[in-house]
């Protein structure tokens, strides 16, 4: 049976325990409230995903980025998170593509997506995140499912 997932949520103290509670007893969360406690977690071995709240480091989730791609770090998947309502300077798909260039894998407006449509947008959010990190963990072959 696989170990359940171990997931750095990189966020405020609210993100954190909205999300905390939309994982339920399906992942283990570890929470960075600052850029050290991000860094020093990111060594974590049995780390599968990275959620990087856009509002983290003073909304400066580039500068946790930057220092996690000059790292030797085992590859681990990076989701950049909108979970406040905060302004984007840039369009949503200028922001996607200038992270995917320092190593994101995707972009997600929660902040939007709860504001549309409630709670069940939380929920949402963490069923895709598991399904993100079982495609990933069928990719990487049956040692990966063994933690």
């Amino acid at each position: 049976m696989a170990a359940r997932p171990m997931i750095l949520v990189a966020a405020p103290a609210t993100v954190f325990n909205k999300l905390q509670g939309a994982f339920a007893d399906r992942a283990d969360l570890m929470n960075a409230e600052t850029f050290d406690t991000a860094a020093q977690l990111l060594r974590e071995p049995r780390l599968e995903l990275f959620l990087l709240c856009y509002v983290f480091d003073d909304v400066r989730p580039y500068r946790i980025l930057n220092h996690l791609g000059a790292q030797d770090l085992p590859e681990v998947t990076t989701v950049l998170v909108r979970a406040l309502p905060v302004p984007l300077r840039e369009s949503e798909k200028d922001v996607e593509e200038a992270y995917r260039q320092l190593g994101v894998s995707l972009f997600v407006n929660l902040s939007d997506d709860e504001r549309l449509h409630g709670h069940p947008a939380v929920e949402r959010f963490a069923e895709r995140m598991l399904t993100l990190i079982s495609a990933a963990r069928r990719r990487a072959g049956p040692a990966a499912a063994l933690g």
